[in-house]
């Protein structure tokens, strides 16, 4: 009896070790690589009688398609409930922004998938072993510019380049035990310069 007691408290404990591992912290042993920003969804209309808000905002579930250039594969990654986005392990080199999208509902029940497609030219950056490539801060505006009985129109605009600074921060706050924060943060252009330098 002392020894099958003694096997579950064990056990227990082993389990407990395991579900207190933060999700972002241990770089991976092949390819030690991590992209890292925050993202924000801001919603404008201007006064309707049709449910859409004046103002909202959203950080969660804002999904962001990246592309690598020389292999042609897309990856996926969703945004978090704080507007993180995370990405471990993408294999090393030059990416571009493809797709930015989140579905918009509002209270009469219209409904739409909103996507912002990007040309392979803009929005580009490195992905370098052994570093975090730090996106900053990505700004989508939406601008709901037209309103008729069966469909709206809207203009976007993306903000990014900016507030590297603040999103270390917010990666510091949130994972302070990483040891990515040790790591070398490059910007989007500092980690054009690094990859050059290191695939010469």
């Amino acid at each position: 009896m002392k020894k099958s007691i003694f096997s579950i408290l064990c056990a227990a404990l082993i389990a407990l070790s395991f579900s207190g591992c933060a999700s972002v912290s241990e770089p991976a042993e092949k390819a030690e690589t991590l992209l890292y920003g925050n993202i924000v969804y801001n919603f404008k209309c201007y006064p309707n009688n049709h449910g859409f808000p004046e103002n909202d905002s959203k950080t969660n579930g804002i999904e962001i398609q990246i592309q690598n250039l020389k292999t042609k594969k897309v990856y996926f990654i969703n945004s978090k409930s704080n507007g993180e986005i995370i990405r471990q392990n993408l294999p090393e080199g030059v990416y571009c922004l493809k797709r930015i999208q989140r579905g918009f509902k509002v209270t009469n029940g219209w409904a739409d998938d909103m996507k912002i497609n990007f040309e392979t030219n803009n929005y580009r950056f490195a992905v370098n072993a052994d570093t975090v490539t730090n996106l900053g801060q990505i700004d989508v505006n939406i601008d709901i510019v037209n309103i008729d009985v069966t469909q709206f129109t809207w203009r976007p605009k993306v903000i990014w380049d900016k507030d590297f600074s603040k999103a270390y921060n917010t990666y510091a706050a949130n994972h302070i035990e990483s040891p990515w924060l040790d790591k070398k943060w490059l910007n989007a252009k500092e980690s054009f310069v690094y990859y050059d330098e290191n695939n010469k």
